[in-house]
């Protein structure tokens, strides 16, 4: 081997990694998945739960709307023109990446055609070289498919460890559904065959004909019927067998679990139960930091998309944060006592018109806008006191 073949295979080893991955364990050839994707979906939205947690996260991340961002005006235009073209597709393309990023914690997207479309994740592997790579897609059902890289957009929003394919959130969900649907089961039949407390009759008398006819009387009846007793009768209350139980907690014990694993307050599922105004306000802290990492994650996959598609780039999609209306009102308030914005800012932030005031215009310092307040106030005392002594009625 001459010297100068060896020089330029040296630095081609040099260009290579030298340590390998764990990719190549799992997913190397691309081998169709172990966990079956479909029956823990089919399984998870039969839970009320898991649906309302998928839904709160794509009205948040989805109802506040997104903008096209560009330098170049005529770039921002054509975007603009194609998604308003394809509005409803893009509506339902979002909410889509948004549940498969919930649900399985990845979405394939594919953009060979005029429209990004979403894969179903369990029809989908990757082929990887030797250090862990990604190679290329291959869908496996209806039929085999190889995709490009560039066909492809794998976005994963909890890349764990190094594996290939992600740990789906629904794997995790597994167990706690499954103990709870047992449970709610369990809990009807008791309802169906106890729900009644027991009781016991005794009857202190000699007479068998009068305890015997008691007895058909008692075990004809039905939960709810009056029995009208004539004698020395004693009746016990045996006790209620769901209360002892206490089916209710440990149901409400894997619904908390539920709610923490997708990260979801309580209150944005509309139960205030032991929930006070700051621990609302902490809780909704942490969700909308969730919310807006989705939202980040969402808005780069589809902008990568269109990029493709459209074959145009300098432009980003970007969607309007997400606050809760007690939120935005707090926030907004103190940026207006604060001097940040004017009040017809604040205004327009509410969702309220402007008015038509010179001062409304523009942020007012702190201390001009607390003596413009207080003289305010004093101005509808001094009115409504002028209003009492001329005698003409208040409205």
């Amino acid at each position: 081997m001459s010297l100068l073949k060896r020089f330029f295979g040296k630095s081609r080893r040099v260009e290579q990694p030298k340590a390998l991955t764990s990719s190549h364990i799992d997913g190397y050839w691309g081998e169709p998945r172990e966990v079956d994707y479909r029956g823990l979906l089919r399984i998870a939205l039969s839970d009320v739960s898991v649906r309302m947690c998928v839904d709160a996260y794509i009205a948040a991340a989805a109802s506040p709307g997104y903008i096209v961002s560009s330098s170049d005006e005529d770039v921002k235009e054509l975007v603009e023109r194609y998604l308003a073209e394809r509005g409803v597709e893009t509506s339902q393309l979002i909410k889509r990446l948004i549940s498969s990023l919930m649900l399985f914690d990845e979405a394939f997207v594919e953009t060979t055609s005029d429209f990004p479309r979403l894969i179903a994740p369990w029809t989908m592997s990757i082929v990887r070289d030797e250090y862990g790579r990604a190679e290329k897609y291959v869908q496996t059902e209806p039929r085999r498919v190889e995709l490009g890289l560039d066909e492809v957009i794998h976005v994963v929003s909890t890349p764990y460890l190094d594996f290939a394919y992600p740990v789906p959130r629904l794997q995790t969900l597994y167990r706690l559904i499954l103990t709870k649907r047992e449970a709610e089961v369990f809990y009807y039949q008791i309802l169906m065959r106890k729900g009644i407390p027991a009781k016991a009759f005794i009857y202190r008398g000699l007479d068998a004909a009068t305890f015997n006819e008691a007895v058909r009387a008692v075990q004809g009846s039905k939960p709810g019927d009056t029995l009208a007793l004539m004698g020395d009768w004693e009746v016990l209350d045996l006790g209620s067998p769901v209360k002892d139980l206490d089916l209710n907690g440990l149901m409400e014990s894997i619904e908390q679990r539920i709610l923490a694993l997708f990260g979801v307050p309580r209150i944005i599922l509309g139960f205030t139960e032991a929930a006070t105004l700051e621990t609302s306000r902490n809780q909704l802290v942490v969700f909308q930091q969730r919310v807006k990492d989705l939202q980040e994650l969402v808005a780069s996959t589809l902008t990568e998309a269109f990029r493709r598609i459209l074959g145009v780039g300098g432009f980003s999609i970007k969607f309007n944060e997400w606050t809760s209306a007690e939120q935005l009102t707090r926030l907004t308030s103190m940026k207006l006592e604060a001097g940040l914005i004017s009040i017809n800012e604040a205004r327009a932030q509410l969702g309220l018109p402007e008015v038509d005031l010179e001062y409304a215009r523009a942020p007012l310092p702190p201390a001009l806008s607390k003596a413009l307040a207080e003289r305010i106030s004093e101005s509808l005392d001094e009115l409504a006191s002028r209003l009492a002594e001329s005698g003409a009625p208040r409205r």
